[in-house]
């Protein structure tokens, strides 16, 4: 390969040349950059070594336009004239030549979340570690951990420790694989579960959130409260709640001045945090070995017989309270998110937060058991459970534990209110919630500072409880909720086999993460049901209200594709194992749009009234031809493609092609729209008002349609009126009113299952289907009739019966002045219609719709002829909609 000079921009892609020259060299789209010399006039004068540069796989940059060097080694007398054109339109001097599609796959994230890469400056030791470290060594550190042996014994609390680590690190897990699938922005585990599972699941997922957080600042400085208060009261006597409430108020009003500095200077803060934690750690390691046996009242120093006393659960320990424990303890780790939080500020978060964030886990993991077996063998369990400030009393400096909690406590209430205003900030940021704009607002370091000050009322409200036992369930089950859905939505989008899903982060497995959700919701309810269930209940409700908002962001959500997967399955299935029988035909419908007049009072008529017909639960397409070159043309606006909504719960898909004509474009919608079992079998177009005045080659188009939806086997619905029926059309009104239907042929049923499946509406449930039938040769009235409503009987259609009788003066004078043409080449169909059209306006004056059998054209009609026996059989008759079945059956009265 060639050696250049390659510029800064990356390779994502490269225009390929085969279509465009036939040149002696390959051009390779994805390796391969010709590397050609343009003078000032724009004509080439030299391109590279065999015509064709090959780009190390390690290198993933360009080459830039001083690339295109003077290459003297070979000429270009062999391009042809189209290549040169094409060259120089691509090469041109001063640019990056032909690379236009770098560009396009550089950002195809459709969000507004802005992501400025000035505060992109954290790596994976301060920017995760530390903070989930400082985040999970919290209060409970100092206070619970005696305190939960004295409960469960040793055993049981490692078995806490390590429920609680299974969610953390599942949850870790999935969303390292989501982090790792794609630039990570803004917003935390809201962003990486609203571009994964939808906005409006990670809009519920990141109130809860940043909700949960708001309430954990409280759990924390409450925690750090306790600790204040009992230092400098050692009256155990009487209520503490009021005292603590205020310390705790005063600790919120602190940690807030300390986020006004910015996060650069709290990073360097959680440095010192935890170099006090681990002080005082060191501190009560220390202490146990040089305080007196008896210094506090029932320390021994560690042994293995306290131990193994101390290993299981105590003899008096109630069943229950193992789950206590667990609700008291889980919200210590759930500062595993403390990394995510950040996303937005990390240098490289694809790397950052699996590593940091597991890193973190397993060091404090460890820490956690090492201070849980120091407890369990240093005294008996009923000192434990009483003397929850064990570790400070036992400590060699007291003072140093102190502060060790201080600082546990606070750094992560300090970490919790900088990460929970920019979930809001993220979510404000996609636009869902205009009455959050407010809240969008940052200052020069890009601190959410209104957000900071929402929160930190939030916090200080909750902590008026003054409880940490009462609030650590609360933050156990908000917190499951949001764990649960990260899982699940690492689960949703390896389960969519998208190929659009490529975590970096390999060590994962979708199963893992499904447990891991699973995990969580069983977690809930065995923390504490009430709270479960008001949690539950609350997340449900804000999903609705979030949902019916109705983002159009375009997030490519694993949901959607999960739902695309599962179309084809069962398209796959019902093409494979589904046989066509009478009993589950509903109508399929392809509407013509080419065919349908545009009345810009009642838009989309047609395929309005078609949505009456809903209860078959069929397609419906709207077929549309546009007619002219498909090379100028393609490829369509999305307004062409897009659904339209056509009634209640029913919407129609667009087809549309680019036909030379409109008549060779009707038929290829005829063969191509639909897929599998979910082609149309009914074409619907509208009866032209303005045939009289349309040229017969329009009007053969129209007949041509009919004629080849026969031939196809094809039902037809030819609608007349139907801007009538659909003006002023109310979807909330009950309509009570006559549905007429002129069973004029066998058609199989069809004629008659429309009419039903209209009355079958909630709309039209009370109206009323009058069925009119010609009562044929021969035969008495009421046998004739006993006939027909058995038959409707044994079908199971609601509907009146009334009988046409044949008119003996057939064809009158009038009907010929009317008509003015042969009725012989109308055919048997029309005479028999035709000769029913004075009973049809008498009865049929006042109906709502009224449906009459459409009489299928002779092979020799003339277009005109046709469409005016057409206008003479409808006339004068409210919407009409003209049917005809294609002959097969599609109603039965067998099971």
């Amino acid at each position: 390969s060639t050696q250049s000079t390659w510029g800064p921009q990356k390779l994502q892609g490269l225009p390929s040349t085969r279509a465009k020259c036939r040149c002696s060299f390959v051009c390779k789209p994805s390796l391969i950059s010709t590397v050609v010399e343009m003078t000032e006039g724009g004509e080439i004068k030299k391109f590279g070594k065999q015509g064709r540069v090959i780009l190390d796989d390690s290198n993933n940059e360009v080459p830039s336009q001083h690339a295109y060097q003077k290459r003297t080694d070979m000429g270009v007398t062999n391009l042809t004239a189209k290549a040169q054109e094409y060259f120089k339109e691509t090469f041109k001097p001063g640019t990056q030549a032909g690379f236009s599609a770098v560009t396009s796959l550089k950002d195809t994230e459709n969000s507004t979340v802005d992501d400025d890469e000035k505060y992109r400056k954290y790596g994976t030791f301060d920017g995760v570690f530390i903070r989930v470290c400082v985040s999970i060594f919290g209060v409970l550190m100092f206070l619970r951990m005696g305190w939960m042996v004295g409960n469960i014994g040793f055993f049981y609390s490692v078995f806490v420790v390590l429920i609680s680590i299974f969610v953390t690190i599942t949850t870790t897990f999935s969303a390292s694989a989501l982090a790792t699938n794609g630039k990570v922005r803004g917003g935390g585990p809201y962003y990486l579960v609203s571009r994964s599972l939808g906005i409006e699941i990670g809009t519920t997922m990141g109130l809860i959130f940043a909700f949960a957080q708001g309430v954990a600042i409280a759990l924390n400085t409450v925690g750090f409260a306790e600790t204040v208060y009992d230092s400098f009261n050692n009256d155990s006597s009487g209520d503490r709640t009021y005292g603590v409430t205020w310390i705790a108020l005063v600790a919120n009003v602190a940690i807030f001045i300390t986020v006004l500095f910015g996060v650069d200077w709290i990073n360097k803060l959680n440095l010192f945090m935890v170099a006090l934690i681990i002080g005082a750690f060191f501190s009560f390691c220390i202490g146990l070995g040089a305080q007196d046996v008896g210094y506090i009242e029932g320390f021994v120093h560690p042994n293995a017989a306290t131990f193994s006393s101390n290993f299981m659960n105590p003899p008096d320990a109630d069943e229950y309270v193992f789950f206590v424990v667990m609700g008291v303890f889980f919200p210590s780790v759930t500062g595993v998110m403390q990394g995510v939080n950040i996303s937005g500020e990390l240098k490289d978060p694809g790397y950052a937060i699996p590593v940091g964030t597991l890193s973190a886990i397993v060091f404090t993991t460890i820490v956690y058991v090492i201070i849980l077996a120091l407890n369990a063998a240093s005294a008996p369990a009923w000192s434990l459970k009483q003397n929850t400030a064990f570790m400070i009393e036992i400590s060699v400096a007291p003072w140093l534990v102190q502060c060790g909690i201080y600082a546990a406590s606070l750094s992560t209430a300090i970490g919790l209110l900088v990460g929970a205003p920019r979930i809001l900030l993220a979510i404000c940021k996609d636009g869902l919630f205009k009455q959050l704009d407010y809240f969008k607002y940052v200052n020069a370091r890009n601190d959410p500072v209104r957000g900071y000050v929402l929160f930190i009322i939030l916090g200080s409200l909750v902590t008026l409880i003054g409880k940490l036992n009462a609030i650590a369930p609360i933050v156990t089950n908000l917190y499951m909720v949001v764990y649960g859905i990260v899982n699940y939505a690492c689960f949703a989008a390896a389960f969519s086999e998208s190929p659009g899903w490529r975590p970096a982060f390999r060590y994962f497995n979708k199963w893992h993460s499904l447990s891991g959700a699973i995990a969580c919701i069983g977690m809930m309810f065995l923390v504490d049901i009430a709270s479960a269930l008001v949690v539950i209940a609350v997340a449900i409700a804000l999903y609705k209200v979030v949902l019916e908002r109705k983002a159009d962001l375009n997030i490519g959500g694993a949901l959607d594709a999960i739902a695309y997967v599962e179309a084809i399955d069962k398209m796959w299935s019902l093409d494979s194992k589904s046989k066509d029988h009478v009993m589950n035909f509903r109508p399929q419908f392809l509407i013509f749009e080419n065919l349908c007049e545009v009345d810009t009072s009642v838009p989309h008529a047609v395929p309005k009234t078609i949505g009456l017909f809903n209860r078959g639960r069929g397609v419906i397409v709207v077929g549309k031809v546009i007619i002219g070159d498909f090379h100028e043309l393609a490829p369509l606006p999305a307004t062409e493609t897009a659904a339209l909504e056509v009634g209640w719960k029913t919407k129609a898909f667009r087809d549309t092609i680019i036909a030379s004509d409109l008549h060779s474009g009707l038929i290829q919608l005829m063969q191509s729209s639909g897929l599998g079992k979910m082609r149309p079998n009914t074409i619907v177009f509208e009866f032209s008002e303005a045939w009289r005045n349309a040229s017969e080659e329009t009007l053969a188009i129209h007949l041509d349609a009919l004629r080849c939806a026969f031939h196809v086997k094809m039902g037809v619905m030819l609608c007349r009126k139907s801007h009538q029926l659909m003006a002023n059309y109310d979807k909330n009104t009950r309509i009570e009113a006559d549905i007429d239907v002129y069973w004029l042929a066998d058609d199989g049923g069809f004629s008659l299952l429309m009419p039903h499946l209209l009355h079958e509406n909630h709309q039209w449930r009370r109206s009323r289907i009058r069925l009119f039938v010609p009562k044929g040769e021969g035969g008495s009235h009421e046998t004739r009739l006993k006939e027909v409503t058995s038959l409707i009987k044994s079908l199971r259609v609601e509907a009146s019966i009334n009988l046409l009788d044949n008119d003996p003066s057939f064809p009158s004078d009038d009907l010929l002045n009317a008509l003015g043409s042969d009725l012989d080449e109308a055919g048997f169909e029309v005479h028999q219609y035709l000769q029913f059209v004075p009973e049809i306006r008498r009865n049929s004056q006042s109906s709502k719709v009224v449906f009459v059998s459409l009489p299928k054209p002779t092979p020799t009609v003339s277009p005109k002829n046709y469409y005016l026996w057409l206008s003479y059989l409808t006339q004068d008759l409210p919407p009409t909609i003209l049917i005809h079945g294609d002959q097969g059956a599609v109603m039965t009265s067998y099971l």
